[in-house]
């Protein structure tokens, strides 16, 4: 007596949804398109990610990051300052991001995802120091004075890995491209650098 043998349907891959919380530190190093005094910041936060699905999830948070650069008179966009040598800026910045982030490589414990979304920032404290030819120098500051909503394009890559239990750590090399002039200045800040992410959440 011959049997019928049903066809074996493959396993399907869980669905992936949900909440996660954690932090994030990051460096970056910050310039202006003329390039001459690019410096390195550094910030950290708090983050929040949402799984849409296995291959999809949304990433948002607040991050106080550290804002340092040089830059030329011909680098601001308002008519004051001119005819400086130089700008030293010490900024304070909240950036609150929103980015969409595609996973494109799946492996029993690591992810690689590629990102994309935009930033605000909200300046908490800005402090230059221009520098004109005959060796002077003179400071301005400014508190809460200007906030940027969705002004910085967000572009990374991220290497996620689990851990036991619930927590998952990530690397993310990122840019920054700005959309728009922020603070004082109105500069085209440009940053690039890396973060590193601890998350906790319910994997499913």
């Amino acid at each position: 007596m011959v049997e019928d043998k049903l066809p074996v349907k493959p396993a399907q891959k869980t669905r992936k949804r949900g909440f996660e919380g954690g932090i994030t530190l990051s460096a970056d190093y910050n310039s202006v398109p003329s390039l001459k005094y690019g410096r390195i910041g550094f910030g950290g936060g708090l983050l929040i990610k949402y799984h849409i699905s296995n291959s999809f999830y949304l990433s948002t948070g607040a991050s106080y990051t550290k804002k340092l650069y040089g830059a030329e008179d011909r680098d601001y966009t308002s008519n004051y300052p001119t005819n400086y040598k130089k700008i030293e800026a010490d900024c304070n910045v909240l950036d609150v991001p929103l980015n969409l982030h595609y996973t494109f490589l799946h492996r029993p414990k690591a992810r690689w995802s590629a990102m994309a979304g935009a930033s605000s920032y909200f300046m908490l404290k800005e402090k230059y120091e221009y520098y004109n030819y005959s060796g002077g120098k003179y400071t301005r500051e400014y508190n809460n004075s200007n906030h940027h909503y969705f002004s910085v394009l967000n572009l990374g890559v991220n290497y996620e890995r689990e851990t036991r239990g619930r927590i998952s750590w990530g690397l993310q090399p990122f840019v920054k491209v700005p959309l728009s002039g922020v603070g004082a200045g109105g500069v085209k800040l440009h940053s690039a650098g890396v973060s590193l992410q601890v998350t906790v959440g319910q994997k499913k």
